[in-house]
């Protein structure tokens, strides 16, 4: 009997060393768990006044029991958690400081996001490393990491920004613009049924080059915008070059009454089915040069049939075809040539001495029947510009500044032939028609109509 209760006792004690050994190790690792929170939380920005508060806290519960173990070796401390209230409270704490570092990462890499701009940016790859993060120091790190990484990304951007002239939404301006630039030109080669090379291989760089990170747009801009102004500068040659002589073949027609005398027409042909062949910038150059050397043979022989047409006695055996207008200063006559016809003849008044009338090529811009004559409205009566208002039956201007060929009324003391400029008769100007002639030159000139004025 002596010997039973002796191993039951022995059975208890051995029971209730190895509950206090259990309650020592639990509480060591629950105690432990709270000062690692205490010092995460704390490196994490919460206020050390607050951790010191909870530490006190612990430390009073254990001088309340006398030691380091507060409960009995044979409590039931395994099951019931004696530093749970701590526990909560430093877990409020935590979760708070874990919460602002989370916000704290999420905004830097908002920033981050947002100053990529346009460029590539693998947002799974950092919502990765944010969802992986769990304690506060985990997502200050990357919030550090990632606003490193955005201050060395804006950086390289502005520098992108310096070298480009600026960036429009992101991206550098100049190649922006030289790429707008060389699709516009390609479009109008294409509506011309021209060639684009090397337009499209040299926009598919550009696009691709904007598609790439800042470094590397850094690194290459200087290449693509070369690139880029050397593609410009061909493309916009040949459109040039294409607009120049569709425009010389729309001057031939006017000047080909000039050139009866030489193989013009059949030339104007062979350039201009030239023109439409051309595969290539060096065959399109030769056929602009074919067709500006027959204009310019063209415009000489014109230029030649006016100088005969002033300088002859009746002058118009020397206009070849179409209508012209000539007025002799020295003879104060009028012709009107339609062909080398003369269609119309008469005597007129020019401008007196001081108001000549001005010598040289022109065309008749502006018809009017009937019209105001009247000074400027800076001539004062008195001043040798000045003039009665009167009306006039018909006026053509054939020199901008207010020259005219206009009838002048009888009732006004009209002269006209040779010496009448020099009388009262004569023109601020203007050249003076009788009415009678002026009637029938009037419905026969154009607007347009060529009026050579010799001295």
């Amino acid at each position: 009997m002596k010997r039973s209760v002796l191993l039951a006792v022995a059975a208890l004690m051995v029971l209730g060393i190895a509950a206090g050994t259990g309650n020592a190790y639990a509480y060591g690792q629950r105690t432990h768990n709270l000062e690692q929170q205490w010092a995460d939380a704390q490196a994490a920005g919460v206020p050390r006044a607050k951790i010191d508060l909870l530490r006190a806290q612990l430390k009073h519960g254990e001088s309340q029991r006398g030691g380091t173990l507060p409960y009995a070796a044979t409590s039931m401390a395994l099951v019931q958690n004696p530093v749970a209230d701590l526990q909560r409270q430093t877990q409020r704490i935590y979760d708070q400081a874990t919460g602002q570092s989370r916000t704290q990462a999420q905004k830097a890499l908002g920033q981050l996001k947002q100053d990529h701009g346009p460029t590539p940016f693998d947002e799974a790859k950092y919502d990765h490393q944010l969802q992986a993060a769990r304690k506060p120091l985990d997502f200050q790190r990357l919030a550090k990491i990632w606003a490193d990484e955005d201050q060395q990304l804006v950086q390289v951007r502005d520098q992108l920004g310096a070298k480009a002239g600026g960036l429009s939404n992101g991206l550098p301006v100049d190649v922006i613009s030289g790429r707008d630039q060389l699709q516009q030109t390609a479009a109008q080669l294409r509506q011309a049924e021209l060639w684009t090379e090397p337009a499209d291989q040299t926009l598919t760089t550009a696009q691709q080059y904007l598609a790439t990170p800042y470094p590397r747009m850094l690194a290459e801009h200087d290449q693509v915008k070369s690139q880029l102004d050397a593609g410009n500068e061909k493309v916009a040659g040949r459109l040039n070059l294409h607009n120049k002589g569709t425009e010389l073949v729309g001057t031939i027609p006017g000047l080909l009454q000039y050139g009866q005398s030489g193989d013009y027409a059949s030339r104007t042909d062979q350039a201009k089915q030239a023109l439409g062949a051309a595969r290539d910038d060096n065959q399109l150059q030769a056929a602009t040069n074919n067709l500006q050397g027959i204009v310019n043979d063209l415009w000489q022989k014109k230029q030649e049939a006016q100088q005969r047409l002033a300088a002859g006695t009746s002058g118009c055996e020397n206009n070849p075809t179409g209508k012209v207008i000539l007025v002799s200063l020295s003879r104060q006559r009028l012709l009107a040539c339609d062909g080398t016809t003369t269609a119309y003849s008469a005597p007129v008044t020019s401008g007196r001495p001081g108001m000549e009338t001005p010598t040289g090529t022109t065309t008749v811009s502006f018809k009017q029947s009937p019209w105001m004559m009247k000074p400027d409205s800076t001539c004062k009566q008195g001043d040798p510009c000045w003039y009665q208002a009167t009306e006039v039956r018909y006026v053509m201007l054939f020199r901008s500044g207010g020259y005219f060929l206009h009838d002048w009324p009888p009732q006004e003391g009209a002269a006209f032939g040779p010496g009448t400029q020099n009388a009262r008769f004569g023109s601020h100007g203007c050249v003076h028609v009788p009415v009678g002639v002026l009637a029938q030159l009037y419905d026969w000139t154009p607007v347009g109509t060529t009026v050579i004025v010799t001295a």
